[in-house]
């Protein structure tokens, strides 16, 4: 990788640490349903404010473009159960979404590789397929087995790879904005249709200050992560970055929630960002 590349990497991995800091306390204090409409409505305004600068290929996505949004549209319906059950599986152990891309990156990995050519180099396959068997060793001793939330995560799991192959055929058949846009949009309408129905629903989204910077936060990490994966990193190397973050939360989430002990969750933890080494040489 190239040096921007490398300080690209590194935004990504603070980046990860950030989302994971304010996702934990939200989950603990709110209705998974009611987080993903209140993310979901901040995220589709922000894409909205955005559109005067991305105008012309949004246009130019609905007249010529139209059969691709569709990809928007399936993202859309899997980008709310991905939120719904990662607000879920948060609750129960931070640690345990955090450990998310290492158990899926291998997955990730093999889909975009072999389906669709995915340029990685030998080290970046080698680290792969090792953080996977990692994640798999995970499921079995780590916190995750503590909290009897193995199918949460099982569905949480199935949400981020398919939402990754789409990740692909989205940015690959439509500019980024446009995808995330419509995706988001989808999101919204969803969650619009399954959150419980009442006025403290909707006064949420609203009146729940404390969540403002939760919100901005996430709405940085979505928005950044969607434009870098298309022109200046692999999918597979995005996600890297995201598990070798992993021993910082891992340990926040011991000393701030008692998740686990120290001793298990820097084995864990430094053993995915070890075998995340090897994709950077």
């Amino acid at each position: 990788m190239e040096l921007f590349q490398y300080f690209i990497f590194i935004l990504v991995i603070f980046a990860a640490i950030s989302k994971a800091l304010v996702m934990k306390p939200c989950a603990n204090l709110y209705d998974a349903g009611h987080i993903t409409l209140f993310f979901s409505f901040w995220l589709f305004i922000a894409n909205s404010l955005l559109i005067p600068y991305h105008y012309e290929t949004l246009v130019n996505d609905l007249i010529n473009n139209t059969t691709n949004l569709s990809f928007a549209f399936l993202k859309g319906l899997f980008f709310y159960g991905y939120m719904v059950y990662g607000n879920k599986l948060t609750k129960a152990s931070g640690s345990s979404r955090s450990f998310i891309p290492v158990i899926g990156v291998g997955i990730i990995a093999i889909f975009n590789f072999f389906l669709f050519g995915e340029v990685l180099t030998q080290y970046q396959l080698i680290s792969a397929i090792l953080i996977t068997f990692w994640g798999i060793f995970y499921y079995f001793k780590g916190h995750l087995n503590e909290t009897n939330s193995q199918h949460i995560f099982l569905i949480f799991l199935f949400f981020a790879v398919i939402l990754s192959i789409f990740d692909h055929l989205g940015n690959s058949n439509l500019h980024w904005f446009t995808y995330l846009y419509f995706s988001i949009l989808i999101m919204l309408i969803i969650s619009f249709f399954y959150t419980k129905k009442s006025i403290e629903s909707y006064k949420f989204i609203f009146t729940e200050k404390r969540l403002i910077l939760a919100a901005a936060i996430y709405i940085a990490y979505e928005i950044f992560i969607t434009s870098i994966r298309v022109n200046i990193l692999p999918v597979t190397v995005i996600n890297i970055a995201g598990l070798m973050s992993t021993p910082l939360i891992m340990l926040i989430m011991q000393g701030l929630y008692k998740e686990s002990t120290i001793k298990k969750q820097l084995f864990f933890g430094l053993g995915a960002f070890f075998i995340g080494l090897i994709a950077l040489i």
